[in-house]
């Protein structure tokens, strides 16, 4: 299974979790990085733990431990970590990740897809994703990329 640690800033200091290339959701809730090191330990052994400083490296340094991805959004933004599957914005996703949030909290966070019969208009889909999580889609930039 393709995983990537990604990482949320918090009040409280980040949060990290794993995300699933296979599912295109997270797989673990958001842990600090002393439970993550424990977790990732238990999951991976001691061979893992090899190859952990360099994804926490990247992860702390653009939100993702993705080598391709230029940063959090670009690694989680055709999620499936809504309820039925459905796409997230990045409020939403941080609702399931830091705060548990269940399926009818997070129904207000689905970005309803504009390209249902995928007709190429993967634009639009974009905006709509940054719409909903305050980005704007030509720097990265807006409250919810910074955290």
């Amino acid at each position: 299974m393709g995983s990537f640690i990604v990482r949320f800033e918090t009040d409280d200091g980040p949060r990290y979790c794993e995300w699933s290339t296979v599912v295109d959701a997270p797989t673990t809730e958001g842990m600090t990085l002393a439970h993550l090191r424990r977790w990732y330990k238990r999951q991976f052994g001691e061979s893992g733990m090899a190859e952990l400083a360099g994804r926490l490296a990247r992860a702390d340094a653009k939100g993702t431990s993705a080598i391709n991805d230029k940063d959090l959004a670009q690694t989680v933004w055709l999620n499936r970590a809504g309820p039925d599957e459905t796409m997230l914005s990045l409020p939403g996703l941080r609702a399931l990740i830091l705060d548990g949030a269940d399926d009818d909290e997070l129904r207000q966070f689905i970005v309803v897809d504009p390209d249902p019969d995928d007709t190429g208009k993967g634009d639009e889909l974009w905006l709509a994703w940054c719409a909903a999580s305050g980005i704007d889609p030509k720097t990265r930039k807006g409250q919810e990329a910074a955290r």
